[in-house]
């Protein structure tokens, strides 16, 4: 699938997903939050090799509109799918990247969370792992702020 993404303003972007069969879905999004969080989850999912997260879902159909709030959990449940275990990783993962947080607190939180919601923590989250999510995140959001406003990116999944 092809992800494009063009930087309106400051402010916004607009998303567009070519799937491979040619459909498409597209949004105006605001950026200050939703690009990061974006690009976290593209990173974790392709680090990861993930097919059922937010970027493998849309490429198998799903709209936006149809995946969005589907991630979300009742305080005290355990993550029922791919995609709600994904966004569990990418919150820490966030945290890892953008607040810069030590890997260690992150894993350590990750052990303690998810033996609480009575899920194991999934096999790919590791140090090694959390590495290749940060450079390509890295790589990712370089090329980003570096394509001028009105201008278009191409990225995969």
């Amino acid at each position: 699938m092809k992800i494009l993404l063009t930087r309106l303003t400051n402010d916004t972007h607009r998303l567009e997903c070519i799937r491979d069969d040619g459909t498409r879905e597209s949004a105006e999004l605001e950026t200050k939050s939703l690009l990061k969080h974006d690009l976290v989850h593209l990173a974790v999912e392709k680090e990861a090799g993930l097919l059922e997260g937010f970027w493998g879902l849309v490429a198998a159909g799903k709209t936006f509109k149809e995946l969005s709030g589907k991630n979300t959990m009742s305080p005290g449940e355990p993550p029922k799918s791919e995609l709600a275990i994904t966004e569990m990783v990418v919150g820490m993962m966030t945290g890892y990247l953008v607040n810069q947080a030590k890997a260690e607190d992150i894993l350590l939180a990750a052990d303690t969370i998810f033996k609480g919601s009575s899920i194991a923590l999934p096999p790919y989250l590791t140090p090694s792992f959390m590495e290749a999510v940060s450079k390509r995140y890295k790589a990712l959001i370089g090329q980003v702020n570096g394509t001028p406003f009105h201008e278009t990116i191409e990225l995969s999944f």
